[in-house]
């Protein structure tokens, strides 16, 4: 029997990530590199929204601006980031993060 679409995806998104990926959420985390907030929204918007759109039933900014949300700070983002596009098998580049996660800063979270 085929799971339910909204706990397959949340099951997706809870799996670990490497150890290898520490320098690049340290670096992300902390900001160091000069994020292009632009292009993080075009590869937001080719590769994230369908799926938020998705769990959250027809709103994908909900992700980030609902009460219960699970970011809370800039590591958390660089951390849960970095998660969906391996778990995507996406195959970012750190400049890529980098740009998603200053685009969903200086739009949603403001950090």
């Amino acid at each position: 029997m085929a799971r339910p679409p909204l706990l397959a995806a949340t099951e997706m998104l809870m799996k670990p990530i490497s150890i290898p990926l520490a320098v690049t959420l340290a670096i992300s985390a902390t900001g160091l590199q000069a994020a292009d907030s632009e292009k993080g929204r075009k590869l937001h918007d080719a590769h994230c929204r369908a799926c938020h759109e998705a769990l959250m039933q027809g709103d994908p900014n909900l992700m980030y601006t609902r009460p219960d949300r699970q970011v809370h700070d800039r590591t958390a983002l660089a951390k849960q980031t970095q998660r969906c596009a391996q778990n995507l098998g996406l195959g970012w580049s750190e400049e890529n993060l980098n740009d998603v996660i200053g685009y969903l800063s200086e739009e949603f979270y403001k950090f």
